[in-house]
Order: structure tokens, then sequence, then C-alpha cells
């Protein structure tokens, strides 16, 4: 089990200006075959954007693509469904580190008590 808190930047540089944290885990589920199990939220803070983005699945790590679960979201992104597309951009060390690239399709689902809250009919 790893247990991670990274920022997020917009693109692979560390230094760039972080624009929130990826805080989750991930259990490596086989002994043949490279692949991992992922819970994990991004974390916004900023005046752009406040709230979470949750994530959950399956993680085949030697596929150049992968598609996990967005499965919710708080503040800004409440309720946030969809899939993010991850690519592994470089694995850097004995495995110990590696630079992935997310890419979020999400949509949003509006419950009556919050388009009530709104006044909208």
């Amino acid at each position: 089990m790893v247990v991670f808190d990274d920022p997020i930047t917009l693109d692979n540089n560390l230094h760039s200006t972080p624009v929130g944290r990826a805080q989750g885990f991930y259990l490596y589920d086989k002994k043949d075959i490279f692949t991992a199990w992922m819970g994990f939220s991004f974390v916004f803070n900023s005046t752009e954007h406040k709230g979470s983005i949750n994530f959950a699945g399956a993680d085949p790590l030697m596929n150049k693509t992968r598609d996990i679960s967005v499965i919710g979201g708080t503040g800004d992104f409440f309720m946030a469904r969809g899939i993010a597309t991850l690519s592994t951009d470089a694995f850097e060390g004995e495995g110990v580190r590696c630079v992935n690239q997310i890419e979020s399709r999400l949509g949003r689902f509006t419950t009556l008590s919050r388009v009530k809250e709104k006044g909208v009919k």
C-alpha cells in the first residue's frame, strides 16, 4: 500500500505553482501483472476553484492509457461524475515515483434539494 499527498500542477514540472493537492492511496493487487487499485481526491482551495474531485478504480500500470471512475465531488465539483484517463509521463528512480497526466471528463447531477435551494423550477 502506498499513501500519497502530492501537488497538482498544470504541467509535468514539479517546480510549477501547485493548483491543488492529489491525496489518496493505491494498492498493488496482483503478483503476476503490474497493476494497482487506487482511490484518491484532487483537493482545490484557490480563488479559482474550491472543493474536491474523487476518483477510484483499477490501474493496469503498463497500459499506455487507463480509465478510472470519477465518483463524486464537493464544493465547485458537487456530485461530479465521469471518467478520468491516466497516462504515465515518466518513472523516476526504482519505481519510487512516477509522473502521471490525468484528463477528466466530468458531468454533474443536480439533486432536487439543490434545485430548490437555488429557486429553480
